[in-house]
């Protein structure tokens, strides 16, 4: 992203101009988290570069900062893209690392509702109490996104180089599989990882986004567009699995 763009919020809610000046009065504005930045419809066109889908920019939209390539995507979109994105990341890295076949999938399933509680802090109300269970048990005919891939297993010191590198650009070198795999992946090692099949989640790093934005909405400020209704109000937790043969 452009450093000389005047959005630096980790999400921006777009709003009339006049908007983004006046809200500044009211009471509930010293609300607003911090790491939320209103902007007016002028200031997001200007700096349409720093959009995910330029053409998708209108009034009443929130959008969050996608965290491996630092432009903003629509909150609706965030989800699926952050995982697929975080996917196609990880396959790469693992493939200069040498493996020789890769399968992950992953799925999504709504655990709880937002809701305010009395004195205005985030709540949740259970809905599925065995949703847990469901993802944990989930095959590939179940899974919302399912890749196998095969390839040649070609590995060597400048590949594991290369995988350093790509987890440094995709901002990935602080993630604990990536620094494990890269820990014991490495050539001068003489016990190599030769195998690993795992689960974890990224309902945090997800529902994190979607918190802010909830906040945000509860604080009846602005005008936010319906079609974030069912996006704010529930609660998910995403597992994926992921298995590698190297």
């Amino acid at each position: 992203m452009d450093n000389s763009s005047k959005l630096t919020g980790e999400l921006l809610y777009i709003v009339p101009e006049e908007r983004a000046i006046n809200y500044l009065w009211e009471n509930n504005a010293r609300k607003i988290p911090k790491n939320v930045q209103i902007v007016s419809i002028e200031d997001a066109i200007e700096n349409k570069e720093c959009f995910f889908d330029k053409s998708n920019i209108e009034l009443n939209t929130i959008w969050v900062k996608h965290p491996y390539n630092q432009k903003y995507i629509d909150l609706i979109q965030s989800e699926e893209n952050i995982i697929q994105s975080k996917l196609d990341a990880f396959g790469i890295i693992v493939k200069d690392l040498g493996v020789k076949e890769f399968e992950t999938t992953y799925a999504t399933e709504v655990i709880s509702e937002r809701e305010i509680s009395v004195n205005g802090e985030i709540g949740y109300k259970v809905v599925n109490a065995n949703a847990e269970f469901k993802i944990t048990n989930n095959d590939t005919k179940t899974a919302k996104y399912h890749r196998h891939e095969k390839f040649s297993g070609n590995f060597t010191e400048d590949s594991y180089l290369k995988a350093i590198e790509r987890a440094k650009r995709f901002g990935l070198n602080d993630d604990r599989d990536i620094a494990y795999l890269l820990e014991v992946r490495n050539p001068t090692d003489n016990n190599l990882l030769t195998s690993r099949y795992v689960t974890f989640e990224l309902t945090e790093e997800i529902n994190k986004k979607i918190d802010i934005a909830f906040s945000l909405s509860s604080l009846n400020l602005f005008k936010i567009s319906s079609k974030y209704n069912e996006t704010l109000k529930t609660k998910k937790t995403i597992t994926i699995k992921s298995n590698l043969i190297f």
